[in-house]
């Protein structure tokens, strides 16, 4: 949502279609993986490696082509 509010304010490059399914790749991936806030135990290189792994979990259902582009973002 807030992509869509905010995008008049962004250059006339913005690919507003590239951005939102970046910001939904990386809410799929926190929903799997729970939302590890920035105070938690967990390091970075943990939190990481676990959305990492949930994102290839994921993204392995889809077809290769799709794969390959939601995990390149």
């Amino acid at each position: 949502m807030m992509v869509i509010i905010f995008a008049e304010y962004a250059n006339d490059k913005l690919d507003l279609t590239k951005v939102i399914k970046m910001v939904l790749i990386h809410d799929i991936v926190e929903i799997d993986v729970g939302d590890i806030f920035l105070c938690a135990d967990d390091t970075n290189e943990e939190k990481y490696q676990k959305e990492l792994a949930a994102a290839k979990r994921i993204f392995s259902m889809l077809p290769e082509k799709q794969n390959k582009e939601l995990f390149d973002l």
